[in-house]
């Protein structure tokens, strides 16, 4: 029987995997393959609590499952009940909480002065290749979506939107590792060093960075003041031409670009980054 409790309750976990019960009937193992897939990128969960979970939801009226044979075996196959539906449309239009993202090397490097440089070089290095790897298995999937469609083509418009944040973030972990690494090798020592010349360096860039976009981001407010400036100085009755409106944008933004955005383009020279170079040739 379906438990009372309130739905409102649910932990985060539950409404991802209502959410790709939403999409279509799993078994206990195709969910969570398809959850190390899509969820990897902005929900990890242990492979145990994704097995645990749809049985949870059967508990609370909110999946059903039925048992199925696969060649001498039988299993879980779990599905969606429309109390299931009306609980994730509920989740779906209430306020979202605040993002809370753990990440053990920028916790390692809060007390690097605690060890030595040798540890904080590894740190940077462990990080480095978390955001390669993540970033090559973005890639992947991104080409499967071009070349194939993908397991479901009728959501490409979201996830390929979702892309643009895990990729462009994965960059900016590559790009941080490769700055990481050379300010930590001139440190020669973790402690005691405070605001030298390059730090106060780095400080006033960041603090310039910040005064450039204003409190909300500047990269799209430049972007579009920039294309319906160009569009207002087309002739007048005409609009520009698509590619000079992006053109004029691309321009505009990037002479907006601060010292230490400078630094974190130069470095994303990774190659990942080369691959996508590639990529993008090979569709033109």
């Amino acid at each position: 029987m379906p438990d009372d409790l309130p739905k409102s309750d649910l932990p985060t976990t539950s409404y991802a995997v209502l959410g790709l019960l939403a999409l279509r009937s799993w078994t206990g193992y195709e969910l969570t393959q398809q959850a190390r897939r899509s969820l990897a990128f902005c929900w990890p969960k242990e492979e145990s609590v994704l097995y645990e979970e749809p049985r949870r939801l059967v508990a609370r009226g909110l999946a059903r499952s039925h048992r199925e044979r696969d060649g001498g075996r039988t299993r879980n196959r779990y599905e969606i009940t429309d109390a299931g539906r009306a609980a994730l449309r509920e989740w779906l239009g209430r306020s979202c909480g605040q993002p809370r993202p753990q990440l053990e090397p920028l916790l390692r490097l809060t007390f690097a002065d605690q060890g030595d440089t040798a540890d904080a070089l590894a740190t940077v290095a462990s990080l480095r290749e978390w955001a390669a790897g993540m970033h090559e298995r973005g890639v992947a999937m991104l080409r499967q979506y071009r070349d194939q469609g993908g397991p479901f083509p009728e959501r490409m418009h979201i996830n390929v939107l979702n892309a643009v944040y895990y990729l462009s973030t994965l960059e900016n972990a590559m790009a941080f590792a490769d700055l990481a690494e050379k300010e930590i090798a001139e440190w020669g020592t973790t402690s005691g060093l405070g605001m030298t010349d390059r730090t106060r360096e780095i400080l006033d860039d960041l603090i310039a960075r910040h005064e450039l976009r204003g409190p909300t981001g500047r990269a799209a407010a430049a972007l579009n003041d920039s294309v319906e400036a160009a569009d207002e100085s087309a002739t007048p009755g005409e609009s520009a031409a698509p590619g000079e409106s992006a053109a004029a944008a691309t321009d505009a933004a990037d002479g907006a670009v601060s010292p230490i955005d400078e630094v974190f383009l130069n470095m994303i020279v990774t190659p990942s980054a080369a691959e996508r170079d590639a990529v993008a040739v090979d569709a033109g």
